[in-house]
């Protein structure tokens, strides 16, 4: 709760008539990699937030044919090694 309430401060300073001058909440010249910190941050978090929703209930994927050849080889092997 906290963290999106920061997020939306930060997203008000980014779009205050103030920061489109590239002001910081002091009044001093905010560096254009910062901004563009700040928004890639959210919006990384709000591409793992969606993909996370769309993911919620997915099974786990069938193992194919291949995966199984490849588990039974490696304990062959480790038997080998016992």
């Amino acid at each position: 709760m906290i963290f999106r309430f920061a997020s939306f401060l930060i997203l008000l300073q980014i779009f205050n008539k103030k920061n489109l001058k590239n002001l910081n909440s002091k009044g001093e010249k905010m560096d254009n990699g910062v901004l563009l910190a700040y928004v890639l941050c959210l919006a990384s978090a709000l591409l793992c937030v969606v993909y996370g929703v769309l993911n919620w209930n997915k099974g786990a994927e069938e193992p194919t044919k291949e995966d199984k050849n490849w588990a039974l080889e490696e304990k062959n092997i480790e038997k080998n090694f016992e």
